[in-house]
């Protein structure tokens, strides 16, 4: 959610202002950055859960062989059916893959925050 937040306001700005910084973990209830050793175990081990979740290998396209006209169009007819599955499983993969992480990290009482490179 916050990353969608992130990114929409991105969006809104344009590209004249790119913010800079880096994704931390901190406690999700009072909000304070963690960096022991403990935390990046936990990021480490939830990344193992994430990643548990296959992403689907992108499918084999009919080779039609030179032809052309009507018959290349029924050839390859089944490409855009299968691409679109594709997509779908794509898009259904890297959301799992974004709910565990997430779930992961607040089963440990963290969370990810946005923090911004000090400005000189």
């Amino acid at each position: 959610m916050k990353r969608l937040l992130l990114l929409t306001v991105i969006f809104l700005t344009g590209c004249a202002v790119v913010p800079s910084g880096t994704w931390e973990l901190a406690d999700s209830e009072t909000g304070v950055v963690v960096t022991d050793v403990q935390s990046r175990t936990v990021r480490a081990d939830c990344l193992i859960e994430k990643n548990k979740i296959m992403i689907p290998r992108e499918p084999g396209y009919n080779n039609c062989g030179g032809s052309s006209g009507f018959i290349a169009g029924a050839c390859g007819g089944g490409n855009y059916n299968k691409l679109q599955a594709y997509k779908a499983d794509l898009h259904q993969a890297k959301s799992e893959r974004y709910e565990v992480y997430n779930i992961c990290l607040l089963k440990s009482g963290l969370s990810e925050v946005w923090v911004p490179d000090s400005q000189p």
